[in-house]
């Protein structure tokens, strides 16, 4: 497999973000497979309406999505691999995905607690102001999720250097980091509407979506 990082530029991006997806398809199909196993204690919990717990799964998923981003990392950069890098991806990020699963819930639970303390206290106008902070942080904490797994799983950084690249790269590539994100809701819309089976194939497209994106932001940023 030859290096097609070398061949990543604004102009290709597209077209090798598809040839990666399409000479890759049944790999990341498996890679899909075994992050939806991570994903059942969700689908179970959320599904029986207990929706708190549902919340805390999403800490358990995390892992496994830095092992799909890993995986998803190497095929953008024209490695060699297999399916066993997804689960060296888990267990090589597992802390450091843990850590960023507990920070999203922590911020969720908040911005959720703050909002039903307005709800049951209504003349408090005033809590209306830390809400819209909190869910403000947790918004953004959200599209910097765009470059928070691809810059952990490409580059192996730690936490530090994750969030202050991620935050670096949002804020100079407004449009690419909006973009990418329109994408995600896209995908999110097309498995709601359209097929629910498009889910054993969108976090992986997805996954060598943001790679490939990262890795030419990084570039570029490390660049100028």
């Amino acid at each position: 497999m030859k290096d097609r990082e070398l061949e990543l530029r604004d102009d290709t991006y597209v077209k090798k973000v598809i040839t990666d997806i399409w000479d890759n398809l049944p790999l990341l199909i498996m890679g899909d497979v075994i992050f939806m196993v991570f994903c059942v204690p969700w689908f179970i919990f959320f599904l029986a309406g207990l929706n708190m717990l549902s919340l805390w799964c999403i800490v358990l998923i995390n892992p496994a999505f830095a092992g799909l981003m890993y995986l998803a990392g190497k095929i953008a950069k024209g490695k060699a691999c297999n399916i066993k890098d997804l689960f060296f991806g888990i267990y090589r990020f597992f802390r450091r995905a843990l850590i960023i699963g507990l920070l999203t819930v922590f911020l969720l639970f908040v911005t959720i607690w703050t909002f039903k303390l307005i709800e049951a206290n209504p003349e408090q106008r005033w809590l209306i102001i830390p809400w819209v902070f909190q869910l403000s942080c947790l918004i953004f904490m959200g599209v910097l999720h765009v470059h928070i797994f691809p810059i952990m799983t490409l580059y192996d950084a730690d936490l530090k250097t994750v969030f202050i690249s991620s935050i670096a790269l949002a804020v100079k590539y407004k449009l690419h980091t909006i973009g990418m994100v329109s994408l995600i809701i896209l995908m999110a819309l097309l498995i709601r509407l359209i097929w629910i089976g498009l889910i054993i194939v969108v976090p992986g497209v997805l996954a060598v979506f943001m790679s490939n994106l990262t890795l030419l932001l990084m570039r570029k940023y490390q660049h100028k």
